[in-house]
């Protein structure tokens, strides 16, 4: 009696061993999220704005939900990585339209400079990992310079601004894994 429940014992040992690697192996593979993602930028420091590679505030809306930053610096065609709370997202862009110079309006005291482009995904970590997709972003920067006594706009570079913007935003399909 003994050796029939020592038997039965290592069969029923054996069968759990066999479902548990079973249910292992059946488990579902990682599955791929797939949507719109939306990013959205802004910031009004002026001492940001005016160093030589501001930082911009942004929010991921869609695929991935997370705050993070990424830094202006660089040329008009190259690779930006956007360091978000939830993991890394690095692009390729590419300007498509808009200027590489300032426009200033005399009448408002606004210097400011428009872009748009594309944007293709390169890599990503954390939530971002497998990251593939592409899309459109667009960029508006602007900084008002003061007014002199006389009411005209100070065009001196020492002057000052008084008040500044970046507009940061961005959207196509992101998958990730």
């Amino acid at each position: 009696m003994k050796r029939l429940i020592g038997v039965g014992g290592v069969a029923l040992a054996m069968a759990l061993t066999v479902g548990t690697a079973a249910s292992a192996s059946a488990a579902p593979a990682p599955c791929r999220h797939s949507g719109t993602e939306v990013t959205t930028g802004f910031t009004n420091n002026v001492a940001d704005i005016l160093s030589n590679a501001p930082v911009v505030p942004v929010r991921a809306h869609g695929v991935v939900n997370s705050k993070g930053t990424f830094s202006l610096s660089g040329p008009s065609t190259g690779t930006t990585t956007f360091y978000y709370r939830a993991g890394d997202l690095t692009v390729k862009h590419t300007q498509t339209s808009g200027g590489s110079e300032p426009t200033f309006n005399p009448k408002t005291c606004v210097d400011s400079l428009s872009q748009a482009g594309v944007y293709t995904v390169v890599s990503g970590t954390k939530e971002f990992s497998g990251a593939t997709g592409h899309g459109w972003y667009k960029l508006y920067i602007a900084l008002k310079a003061p007014r002199l006594k006389n009411g005209q706009c100070n065009p001196s570079q020492s002057a000052v601004p008084v008040s500044g913007e970046i507009k940061f935003l961005a959207y196509g399909p992101l998958s990730v894994w």
